[in-house]
């Protein structure tokens, strides 16, 4: 995985979905960073004792940022798995 990602030029218009797009092009996507060192070693425990309704700073960092973020209706596993849905 590269460590940026060159800007697509269709940016948030693109209609190319696959996974080697996506991971290869920007599109204007937000990047969400854990607040503190903190936040990730709560994650960790949290992975450590064993509790999958916890998700890791890395999973959040793996996934891309569904455009409708917290207002998104689709609760599939697949999209959920796929996206991320920060509150702000």
């Amino acid at each position: 995985r590269p460590d940026f990602l060159i800007p697509c030029r269709n940016q948030e218009k693109c209609r190319n979905r696959t996974d080697e797009h996506r991971i290869k092009y920007s599109h204007g996507e937000h990047i969400v960073k854990p607040i503190n060192s903190t936040q990730e070693k709560v994650s960790s425990l949290a992975q450590s004792n064993g509790s999958s309704q916890q998700q890791t700073s890395s999973d959040r960092r793996e996934r891309i940022v569904c455009r409708y973020g917290a207002g998104c209706h689709d609760s599939s596993d697949r999209h959920r798995k796929k996206y991320s849905h920060p509150s702000c």
